[in-house]
């Protein structure tokens, strides 16, 4: 990090201690992080299982176009990312469009009788339409006859209609159905419909120690699952949608515990116990949250709540899984073996159900348990996150949907928790996400306590236009600054508090890109009022 001339020697350890927040500030002059691969694009390979994969690719791209949503993405189960995805085949899209025109409280499609066809509509046949089956969307009447958006034609393209689905191009035939969206893609339904889709594949694949992540994936993972979260704390815009917000964000904590994300288990905890208060019968909630009873060491308390779970209306296979796993872990081999087998049964191609069966429950092998930092503890409940530390005498929290991204404790550098807050709209009406971080260190001389308090804005942005601010916090110096971009990058902006109480000196930082940081100062305010402090030991 660049110092400027005549910084103390007791400044420099807070240059040192705050490698992560200039890592922070150039992750926040990027704006935003990378986005995901947009549905309907990428590698759509078709699988052995599933040789018409590519029969379907070009209608549901055409379907997206007009705002509906896949109620299911095909990928195999080994790992994530997966090795392949892909739409689903024609015959099952008639399987799925089917069941959610029968659903009309939640479904995605409604039925469509022959005689009330519009330009948007799906139509789909299975008999008599070859092996695959025939899918297509409805672009419009040519000279009376319909043309059809497909896989035929080149992808994307519109094509005169065949008599695949209508006779003389004009009437529907009996063999085919034909569907309209009823959820559009912007909505809160869709949105939750896409996140319990894209959550089950990780649900299958990353919800263990050590979780299945392909080579050199992870950081693709972790990006998805930011993305995930952020998508399901959003929905607080829809009071509609509270608990499925709660339902959906417990559920992708979850996982983040599996990666073993600093307090993403004590946050997942809170989130998933609140849901089970408010609805204990939904399965997905309880699951997660069984699962998240056996990232901690606790198989006896998963297996009770694994078993209540696979008994509750639409609990998926992955119950039966947690139950496996968590009876083997308790020595009840013969069974967590059962449990497993009776998953193969409702789900054929759980891959890790068939390896663990195959190796009489020996592999692979559940990692354990993380061993707890004695320095640092983490705790939640529904609305706060935080930490604490006798250590270093203090308590702090921040808002829930905020997530711990690294932390350390080294005794020449003190101790660092650096967080990622949530996802918040700029000034311009673009998704953004800001970093703040906490850092505490004891010098044992006053002087040099005093030197890092008076200094502390400069030192850490050390090429920053700084500004004094009043305090949020009687004692305490507080700072905004603002700092150019890099290669061409936007500014970026936030603010700095530094204090000492007992002996020790708190830095609290927030950085994000200028034109987002103005969302982000009201939660940051909390953050800096929350921390709260004990004399630490001697």
């Amino acid at each position: 990090m660049r110092t400027r001339t005549g910084v103390a020697p007791a400044a420099m350890v807070v240059v040192a201690a705050m490698v992560v927040v200039a890592a922070m500030a150039a992750r926040a002059r990027a704006d935003s992080p990378p986005s995901p691969r947009p549905r309907g694009e990428g590698r759509e390979e078709a699988s052995v299982a599933d040789p018409c994969a590519e029969a379907s690719a070009g209608t549901w791209k055409a379907i997206e176009g007009r705002g509906g949503v896949i109620p299911e993405i095909v990928a195999d189960d080994v790992q994530a990312p997966p090795a392949w995805w892909h739409f689903p085949s024609p015959r099952r899209a008639a399987e799925l469009l089917a069941a959610e025109a029968r659903d009309e409280a939640t479904g995605l499609y409604a039925s469509v009788a022959a005689g009330a066809l519009e330009t948007g509509d799906i139509v789909v046949r299975t008999a008599g339409a070859g092996a695959c089956g025939r899918l297509a969307v409805l672009a419009g009447r040519v000279e009376g006859r319909w043309a059809l958006q497909d896989a035929v034609g080149p992808d994307g393209a519109t094509r005169a209609g065949d008599d695949t689905f209508f006779v003389g191009g004009k009437t529907l035939r009996p063999e085919a159905a034909a569907y309209r969206i009823r959820v559009k893609g912007d909505s809160s339904l869709a949105h939750a419909r896409e996140l319990d889709r894209d959550l089950g594949h990780l649900e299958r694949t990353i919800a263990e120690r050590p979780p299945r992540i392909a080579r050199g994936g992870r950081v693709a993972v972790e990006e998805k699952l930011h993305d995930l979260l952020d998508e399901a704390w959003s929905l607080k815009a829809d009071p509609a949608f509270d608990l499925p917000r709660r339902e959906l964000a417990g559920r992708a904590l979850a996982l983040a515990a599996a990666l073993d994300w600093p307090g993403a288990a004590e946050s997942a905890a809170a989130v998933l116990d609140d849901v089970l208060v408010r609805a204990p019968t939904h399965a997905a909630p309880a699951i997660a949250r069984a699962s998240v009873f056996l990232l901690a060491g606790q198989p006896e308390r998963a297996a009770r709540l694994a078993e209540l779970a696979a008994g509750m209306p639409g609990a998926s296979p992955r119950a039966g899984h947690v139950l496996g796993r968590a009876l083997l872990a308790l020595g009840k081999t013969a069974e967590g073996l059962a449990a497993l087998r009776r998953v193969l049964v409702a789900a054929p191609g759980d891959v890790l159900a068939a390896q663990l069966v195959a190796t009489s429950g020996r592999e692979p092998a559940l990692g354990p348990a993380p061993t707890a930092d004695p320095t640092l503890g983490f705790v939640a409940t529904m609305e706060h996150a935080g930490a604490q530390s006798g250590a270093y005498g203090f308590r702090v929290q921040w808002p829930i949907p905020w997530r711990v991204v690294a932390k350390s404790v080294t005794a020449g550098n003190g101790l660092l928790v650096d967080l990622v807050t949530e996802r918040v709209l700029d000034d311009v009406g673009e998704p953004a996400r800001g970093f703040a971080s906490l850092l505490a260190q004891r010098p044992a001389a006053a002087p040099e306590r005093a030197a890092l308090v008076k200094k502390a804005g400069r030192t850490i942005f050390p090429d920053a236009r700084l500004k004094p601010l009043a305090p949020l916090v009687p004692g305490s110096r507080r700072e905004g600054f603002r700092e150019k971009g890099e290669g061409g990058a936007g500014p970026t902006a936030g603010e700095v508090t530094t204090l000492e109480r007992n002996g020790v000196v708190y830095f609290v930082v927030l950085n994000a890109p200028a034109r987002a940081s103005a969302k982000l100062k009201d939660e940051y305010a909390a953050f800096v009022k929350s921390l709260a402090f004990t004399p630490p030991p001697r």
